[in-house]
């Protein structure tokens, strides 16, 4: 009978990096969940059809030829940019189709994850400054960045809750960026899969603190349109070179945020307390970590 884990994310959090390892690896049968996810994660209570998931598993079950099944994708853990709103759903979710099901969680400390997560915003498209896309505001309609799934001793309470003690296997991004080797190791042990050890080297590159800026300009002048290549077309494109680069320079010295100080700022000493019983719990200690542009 195949054992069968999930790796949910979180996003920014070596999901790119994880599915590259899992991918060259024979003596496990890797999934990464494209496009089916979308079955399990985008459709409602009232829409969800557990036994298409059921299907899906069945034949994987059938393909593999490895004692391992292993099934990646970081939205399972829910998407930053709408505040994890159906984490907990998909978890039961997971739950109910694959009952003995394994997790395999990567956690990163707070202030880095939330650089590299407004990054990638920015990258999508994000018209929002830091502080307004962090703003605890909402206006209970539509989904937006949330703080509650980022207290993790609470978070790996939950799955433990829905998965058992010994069916969450929690783990910690910053291993990953000080030996790619101990992180490799630490999952090797702790899950007891048949990974071997692969140099796979640096995945994912975020946006430079200088390049913020630009980006967010150019977001923020974008027609709701799109061009004949189905891209969106800059209002800046209009102007003269001249008066883009004046203007770019003025809203860049007026506007735009210093992202990594607001992170700061705003974060401030908010999961000191979680982060002390997560430590107590896994043993993941986040005192040491500072603030990059990763």
């Amino acid at each position: 009978m195949s054992e069968i884990f999930w790796h949910i994310g979180y996003t920014k959090a070596a999901s790119t990096y994880l599915q590259t390892w899992f991918g060259s690896c024979e003596e496990i049968h890797f999934e990464n969940f494209r496009p089916t996810w979308r079955k399990l994660v985008t459709v409602s209570d009232i829409a969800f059809k557990g036994q298409e998931i059921r299907d899906w598993l069945a034949d994987t079950k059938q393909q593999a030829t490895t004692k391992s099944i292993i099934i990646s994708h970081e939205r399972l853990a829910g998407s930053p940019h709408s505040g994890h709103y159906d984490q907990l759903t998909i978890a039961k979710r997971i739950k109910e189709i694959a009952p003995n099901s394994k997790i395999i969680l990567i956690v990163r400390e707070q202030k880095e994850l939330f650089s590299s997560i407004y990054r990638q915003y920015l990258r999508a498209g994000g018209i929002l400054l830091s502080d307004q896309y962090f703003s605890e505001f909402w206006d209970g309609r539509i989904p937006r960045f949330n703080f509650a799934p980022y207290y993790y001793d609470r978070v790996l309470e939950i799955y433990q809750s829905i998965f058992g003690m010994d069916g969450v296997f929690v783990f910690d991004f910053n291993l990953l960026k000080h030996s790619e080797n101990d992180f490799q190791n630490a999952i090797i042990n702790k899950t007891g899969l048949k990974l071997g050890s692969k140099n796979i080297g640096q995945t994912n590159c975020g946006i430079p603190i200088n390049e913020l800026a630009e980006i967010w300009i150019e977001n923020n002048f974008k027609k709701h349109h799109t061009n004949s290549l189905g891209g969106a077309k800059s209002l800046l494109n209009d102007l003269p070179e001249e008066f883009k680069l004046k203007l770019k320079r003025y809203l860049a010295t007026n506007y735009c945020d210093d992202v990594d100080a607001n992170i700061n700022s705003i974060v401030a000493n908010r999961f000191m307390d979680s982060n002390f019983n997560f430590r107590e719990l896994t043993g993941i200690d986040f005192s040491s970590s500072e603030l990059d542009n990763v």
